[in-house]
Formats: C-alpha cells, structure tokens, sequence
C-alpha cells in the first residue's frame, strides 16, 4: 500500500520534493538545470544502487533524451548495474554502486543533469556522438573520475570546475566547437596523462598546459592553432604529440621534448559538402630535430616540404618516418644512417632519385615511393642489399633496372611484395670525345674537336684521300652540277673539291637521281 501511494505522488510534489533537495522516491519529473523540467516514470525505491544514484541516471536519461538512444536497455529493469553501458562495482559495505558509465555512439540530446555528481564513485564517463549543449559545473564534483570522454558533441566550452578533478588521468573533448580552454588548466598537473583536444576551434592554448608535467599523450590536431607557448618545453614526460596542420615552421619548443616518442604533423580530411584533403602549412623542420634522440616515429605528411635536415639522420631509434604528400625533391645523405628504420613513406613528392645510402637500411621491412611521377631513375645497386624489405611500391614513377644487374634485380623482385612496373632502364648513350659516334662504338675515343671522322669514330686523314681522284672506276672531275658518273655503288668520288664515301653522306649531291643519298665527306682531298 505504501509503495503505491508512492507511485501515485503529484508530479508538482515530486518536483517540488526533488527541487528543494528532498529526494523523491518516485520520480515523476526531473532537473534538467537549463533545460528545464523534464517528466519521467520511474521507481528507485528498490534498484540495485543506492537511491541518490539511481535518481542521478534517470535524470541523465530523460535530460538526454534517453527513450532515442540507440541499443540501450535503460529503465528496463530496477537492475540498473544491467542497463546499458552502466557498469558496476560492490563498495565497502557490500552494495552495488555505478563506477562507468559508457554510452558510446548512443545519440545524446540535451543537457547532462546537475544530479550527475550524485554518482560519486564514478570513474569513467564516456559519451559520443549527439548535440550536448552545455555541461554542468556538478561535473566538477565527481572526486573520484579518472577518465572523462565527451567527443563529438557542439560543445563551445567546458566548465572550469573540471580542471580541478584530483584524479583525472584522461581527458577527451576532441571533435566539438571549444574555442577557449581555461587558464586553470594546470589543475590536472598530477595525475592527467592523456589530453584529446582535437578538431576544435581553438588558436591558442594556456601557458598552463605547459605545468601538466605528467601528461604522456597530447592531441591538439584539427584546431586553428599555428604557435605554442614557451612553456609547452616543460612537456618533459611526453611521449606522443599530434598538432595541426597550421605550423609553418615546427616550433623549437617541441624539438626540446627529449623523451617524445611519436610526432604526428599531417593534414587533415573535410568531409563538408564531400570528402576532400587539405594540406597543412609546414614548410621547415629546424636542425634540433636530432635532439629527439627518442624519436620512433616521425609523420610530417601532407605538408608544404621541399626538403628534409640532414640531421634527420642522427635520430638513432627512429622506426617510422612518413613524409608522403609534401614537395620533396631530394632526400638527405644521411637517411641511410637511420639504422632501426622499419617503414619509409615518400610517395606523393617530386623525388628525382633515391640517395643509394639506403641500401645501408638494413632493417627495412616496407618502402612506399610511388606516385613521384618526376623518378626517372635507377634503382641503386644497393638497394639488392636490402634483405629484411618485404614489400616496395613505386607505381606511377619511372624507377627502372639497370640492364647490367637485370638478373640481380629480378631475383631480389622475386622475394618481395610488388606494386609497380619492373621495367629496364634505356640504355644510357654517351660521346666523350663529341664527334657524333656513340662510345661504346667508338673506336677512337680521343679524336680532336672538329676532326671528321668515319663510321667508327676515326679522323679521316690525307692518306684516306689520296690519289682518290685516280680511281679507277670513277670519271674524275670536280662536280658542280648534273648527275654524277659512277660505276659501283660503293666507290668514292669528288664533289666539289672534297672526297665523298657512298652510303654515308645523308644529304643527296645536287641534281643527282637520289641513288647517292648516303654520302661522307672527305674534306683532306686534293
């Protein structure tokens, strides 16, 4: 009987009871703080948890626009350690008590209520995905979370109140509209290790971030910002920085990082009105890079590069470096010292060769240099040392093999994954000595300039000329029109004062019938 007289309380009482702090034991209504009032049903006089925090999830549900959520069993049950995404564990005297929420991709609407801070032993709050508005400064009293993730929402701030969570060792805001965050942000300096700030609108960051002196992991890609405080260089426990697209130059602060283990600077997809890649602006990496003695993975892709430092090559443990998508047209020298490198990505560059240092590579397991379509080049000999490669791609680029190794090659192919044309190099034509005949049939590879010289690359001198107007098989006679007289298709004869060979010269004598179209001059003849 009781408990039905419960269920029956007027809403104007249950919110009034509820309102003036006064915990209603059956919900009708809820505070939704600048929402409103929202109507509910629901009975917390026996759920699994304690009454405080049954009424802080219902009034989460109804505020958020609970009954669209997808694939959640929330009021299902007076089991509420069963509703979905809530987890649980039994506190000190034995009794269930929410320590997770996670509602991930679940379509939130709405406004998180005031009463979440009744969730006091709360330690993990996860949503995804809706159109939050707003959040409560209570969110700031929830002690004993360690992990807060609030992405993909229209959120333009947080409350302060958060930066002072003494426990708080990951901190997610990424994909929302914050354009400010607070000063206070050093609050989180003793325990925060990770901070997603990402795909936001913000320009510039507090020098406080710069005191959150065990933070691992930081994500500020996605944002207009193009310059970091002085005091980001006290960052000295970072281990993975990812910043947006908008540096021109990568900031000295960032190469003091000594322990810094992954650097991502890339550019980054729209996907408003279609899909569509922007690059980022960098266009220099200073000399300090090598400073980053820790270093394993370097990602400067989809920049404004032209050239990368030579003292890229003194990063001793790097393992990955992509620099796809920029405007390189050279690598350094040195990229052949990096000797734990497993992974090198050039493709998308205006590359004209490949240094042979290399193939001093030798834990390289995949090489990715397609779409340079500016290589026209050799594959260096070297390369055939590389015997830890697994795959290589070089499509769309003029990489060739050189004739002379063609079976080496072939069989280095052979043991690797291939994407690309294997195809020989033309052959290289050379002429020293610039008498017009090729060197690897020049016979006379040292024949002065301006020598004539025969189909073997010899000067023809006085003696090859002599007495040629007493051939016999010849009417001598020095020619100045008409058609020659000849008896054998391969006799010399005198035009003009110079000596001429059949089937050489390849301009005809004048007013000849064309038969001797391919003539060489003799200019020694008498």
């Amino acid at each position: 009987m009781k408990q039905t007289i419960r269920k029956l309380l007027l809403p104007s009482l249950a919110s009034a009871l509820l309102l003036s702090g006064v915990n209603a034991l059956a919900l009708d209504s809820v505070d939704c703080g600048p929402d409103g009032i929202k109507p509910v049903s629901f009975d917390c006089t026996s759920t699994d948890v304690s009454h405080n925090e049954c009424v802080a999830l219902v009034s989460f549900y109804a505020c958020a626009d609970g009954d669209n959520w997808r694939g959640n069993a929330w009021l299902s049950s007076q089991n509420a350690c069963n509703w979905g995404g809530v987890n649980c564990q039994a506190d000190a005297s034995g009794r269930p008590t929410v320590v997770d929420i996670n509602a991930y991709h679940s379509g939130i609407n709405g406004v998180i209520p005031p009463s979440i801070s009744q969730l006091s032993n709360l330690k993990s709050l996860v949503l995804e995905g809706g159109t939050l508005t707003s959040l409560p400064d209570s969110l700031g009293q929830l002690y004993n979370l360690e992990t807060l993730r609030l992405r993909n929402f229209d959120l333009n701030a947080v409350p302060a109140s958060i930066f002072n969570l003494g426990k708080l060792s990951s901190l997610n805001l990424s994909a929302n509209n914050i354009s400010q965050l607070p000063s206070n942000i050093s609050g989180l300096g003793n325990k925060l290790l990770e901070l997603d700030v990402s795909l936001n609108d913000l320009n510039s960051v507090p020098p406080g971030l710069g005191y959150l002196h065990q933070l691992r992991e930081l994500n500020l890609s996605g944002n207009p910002l193009s310059t970091l405080p002085n005091e980001f260089a006290q960052l000295s426990n970072l281990r993975e920085l990812r910043l947006s697209r908008f540096f021109d130059v990568l900031p000295e602060s960032v190469t003091q990082l000594s322990n810094l283990s992954g650097l991502y600077i890339t550019g980054s997809w729209v996907f408003t009105p279609e899909a569509q890649f922007l690059n980022g602006s960098l266009q220099a990496i200073p000399d300090s890079i090598s400073n980053l003695q820790n270093l394993k993975v370097l990602n400067i892709s989809g920049q404004q590069l032209t050239e990368l430092p030579s003292s890229i090559g003194m990063l001793g443990n790097l393992s990955t470096l992509h620099v796809q998508g920029n405007q390189l047209n050279a690598l350094p020298d040195s990229i052949g010292d990096l000797s734990k490198l497993f992974e090198i990505r050039i493709s998308d560059n205006l590359l004209t060769s490949l240094p042979a240092s290399m193939g001093q590579l030798s834990e390289l397991r995949n090489l990715h240099v397609g779409e340079n379509p500016t290589l026209n080049s050799a594959f260096p000999e070297s390369f055939l040392g590389l015997n830890n490669l697994s795959l290589i791609r070089f499509a769309d680029t003029g990489l060739c093999v050189p004739a002379a190794l063609s079976n080496s090659f072939n069989a280095w192919f052979a043991t690797l994954s291939v994407n690309g044309t294997i195809q020989l190099c033309d052959p290289i034509i050379t002429d020293g000595d610039n008498d017009g005949v090729a060197d690897d049939v020049d016979a006379c590879q040292d024949t002065p300039a301006g020598s004539e010289v025969d189909g073997s690359g010899c000067s023809i001198n006085a003696d090859q000329c002599a007495d040629i107007n007493v051939y016999p098989n010849w009417t001598t006679k020095d020619w100045a029109g008409g058609e020659p007289t000849h008896n054998e298709p391969g006799d010399p004869m005198v035009y003009q004062g110079a000596a001429y060979t059949a089937n050489y010269y390849t301009t005809s004598i004048p007013g000849s019938d064309g038969s001797w179209s391919f003539l060489k001059s003799c200019s020694t003849a008498n």
